[in-house]
């Protein structure tokens, strides 16, 4: 019997999935025709997986079923997801998963970018009954380490929901089950990756750390989900539909605007409260110019407006 999180089971309105910032999706809904298994995360550079051992997994409604040492990798190197993350600074893997059973080390790669067993951007792994995460920064080795595990013996022989999360500030958080599990900080620049670098799911690259069990969903994204992203992708459960191409540009334009919102009061505000608010606020507004809000500042005044973008003078 495979658990739900409580949503699914009391019937109440399932979330839709987080969409801002997706870059990989893998929901294993439309089976493995021809050994594919499709990028449902809407990329407009889709990175599918190819399975490399078809008599080592089995396709079922649980999702797929690896049984015996398999790999399955991206078709292409996943140089896009690569250079997003390096971009960004920041990352969030997500794993809906099942072991076969809590013995498994190496770590047992879940999921990886990698080429080998030394050499990795990233990989989520079992260490027994413990989550382990590798992260290349460039204050690691090659290797991710060292890396961040999971406290306790938190994994079961059922279905759970994990998520790893590495801000830009470098603050690096485990969950399981929508709780948080620890945290820590993975500190320097995420920078080296290499863009050759394949994505493997349930083995490394180089095929000697196989992993065993039911894989039912597995997301990357080029940011750090926040506590209440995270709640609400394991609310949704692993067969909430991916999101559409509606629902990811308006994810993105909604982050844009708080983004730019977040830059005036950080950065233009704290000059125009030094240097012009004596004549320019609510009371005063000389030149019928208030700059002592963003909305108004934005509107001008009997001289038009004095902010500009991309006009820095």
């Amino acid at each position: 019997m495979v658990a739900m999180p409580a949503a699914a089971q009391d019937g109440e309105p399932v979330p839709s999935r987080v969409a801002d910032g997706l870059e990989v999706l893998y929901d294993f809904n439309g089976g493995i025709a021809g050994g594919v298994i499709q990028d449902r995360s809407g990329s407009a550079a889709p990175l599918n997986l190819t399975i490399m051992d078809r008599d080592a997994v089995q396709m079922s409604d649980e999702g797929l079923h690896v049984v015996s040492p398999a790999l399955v990798r991206s078709e292409r190197p996943a140089s896009g997801l690569a250079n997003a993350i390096q971009d960004s600074q920041a990352l969030t893997i997500e794993v809906w998963f099942r072991p076969e059973d809590l013995k498994q080390k190496g770590p047992a790669r879940i999921v990886t970018l990698s080429r080998s067993g030394n050499e990795r951007d990233f990989t989520l792994g079992q260490e027994g009954r413990r989550i382990d995460v590798r992260l290349r920064t460039s204050t690691t080795n090659k290797n991710g380490l060292p890396s961040l595990a999971s406290k306790g013996a938190v994994l079961k022989r059922e279905l759970m929901h994990v998520v790893y999360t590495r801000s830009r500030d470098a603050t690096a958080r485990i969950y399981v089950n929508g709780e948080l599990n620890t945290e820590g900080e993975v500190v320097g620049e995420i920078s080296g990756w290499d863009s050759d670098y394949h994505l493997g799911v349930a083995n490394e690259l180089s095929s000697d750390r196989p992993w065993r069990g039911i894989v039912r969903l597995v997301a990357v994204y080029h940011r750090d989900l926040g506590p209440d992203e995270v709640t609400r992708n394991f609310r949704a459960g692993p067969r909430a539909a991916p999101p559409s191409e509606a629902e990811r540009l308006a994810a993105e334009a909604a982050r844009r605007d708080a983004e730019n919102a977040a830059g005036f009061e950080r950065r233009v505000a704290a000059i125009l409260s030094q240097n012009c608010l004596e004549c320019h606020d609510s009371a005063t507004r000389e030149g019928g110019l208030d700059l002592s809000r963003k909305d108004r500042a934005l509107a001008g005044g009997d001289q038009g407006p004095p902010l500009v973008a991309g006009r820095p003078e």
